[in-house]
């Protein structure tokens, strides 16, 4: 089970304590809803995000290839700790592009830190030494994050190569062109692009006031949620997170066959359970400083992390995953692309 922590601070928000659910939203007739969560007040945060540190100052964190796959150098020249974000999408410049693939927060000691990082480019070369660039037109899929999560590089260069025959597919069907090789970061900037309403949709989305984080949802399941513990935090990386799950979040239903209400009584029961099994999960150090933690955790199809900073809870996410892949093994099936519906005339939200 949960630490304390995490713990009491989820069963919280499925009492509608001090961090609670907002309105669902829903970007026209698709099948993605976004749950918002808010937070009656809050303390001033010891950090900043990568997002924000970088919007304010280029320069004020340094990102290099260190030769090797799984490991990236950092250096931060902020006054403050600095968040870093699994599933954050990093451009190689004259090298392999790579994603993070566990949270943490980076103390201001002007000292060069490891951090773990997963290839997603199939056919690229590394080149110690050169720079990364934090993408910000895309973030990390859904789909791909849980075997980022757990540190299945068969698994992501296999969702990699399933994200790019798509992104091909979808530009001939569309009578467009895909050059973007086996590269994830350019497999997702095309589907976005192709997908003429993710930017209208993300520029759509709530950021509410108070608001921390978001769960996402569809109408037949919880697909995930993510949250802070300042709305700061939230401010400088939800378009980053709404991004994660833009397929499902245009993706368009034929309202005459689904109908798709937004039902509060019937959403927050799906709500409940999916943090009922986020509770549930069993969880293990990912890395421990002498003032931040980092744990990831397991449970039935769900697969997350959490990160603990000053003794406070600062961030936690988690996705759902059919399969949870156990760490350096190959999981078969690839992406799933295709999202099927029952055909009942009633949605479930």
């Amino acid at each position: 089970m949960l630490g304390n922590m995490p713990k009491s601070l989820l069963e919280n928000l499925k009492e509608g304590g001090s961090i609670f659910f907002g309105e669902a939203w829903r970007y026209k007739s698709t099948e993605g809803i976004l749950l918002p969560i808010l937070v009656r007040a809050y303390l001033p945060r010891a950090y900043i995000t990568l997002e924000g540190a970088l919007a304010k100052n280029k320069e004020s964190v340094l990102l290099k290839d260190s030769g090797s796959i799984n490991r990236l150098l950092l250096e931060t020249k902020e006054d403050s700790s600095v968040f870093i974000r699994a599933g954050t999408m990093l451009e190689g410049k004259g090298t392999q592009s790579r994603t993070i693939q566990t949270s943490r927060v980076i103390m201001p000691t002007n000292e060069t830190v490891e951090v773990p990082i997963r290839c997603v480019h199939l056919s690229s070369s590394i080149r110690a030494g050169k720079d990364f660039t934090v993408s910000e037109e895309v973030s990390t899929p859904r789909e791909v994050m849980s075997r980022v999560y757990s540190g299945d590089q068969s698994g992501i260069w296999e969702c990699t190569g399933s994200l790019s025959v798509y992104a091909t597919n979808l530009a001939m069907s569309l009578h467009s062109s895909y050059s973007g090789g086996n590269s994830l970061i350019e497999a997702s900037k095309t589907i976005q692009a192709l997908h003429a309403n993710v930017d209208e949709m993300i520029l759509s989305a709530p950021c509410l006031e108070k608001q921390v984080g978001v769960m996402v949802l569809r109408p037949n399941e919880v697909l995930g949620i993510e949250f802070f513990d300042n709305p700061e935090s939230w401010k400088e990386v939800y378009k980053a997170t709404i991004k994660k799950y833009s397929l499902d979040l245009t993706k368009s239903l034929d309202e005459e066959v689904f109908k798709v209400e937004l039902d509060r009584e019937v959403i927050l029961k799906k709500a409940s359970e999916f943090l009922s099994t986020v509770i549930a999960s069993e969880e293990n150090e990912t890395y421990k400083d002498e003032r931040s933690q980092g744990y990831l955790f397991t449970g039935e199809k769900v697969i997350g992390e959490y990160t603990v900073l000053d003794g406070r809870l600062i961030h936690l996410s988690a996705i759902t995953a059919e399969k949870i892949p156990p760490k350096s093994s190959r999981i078969s099936g690839g992406v799933p692309l295709v999202l099927n519906f029952s055909n009942t005339g009633n949605g479930l939200v």
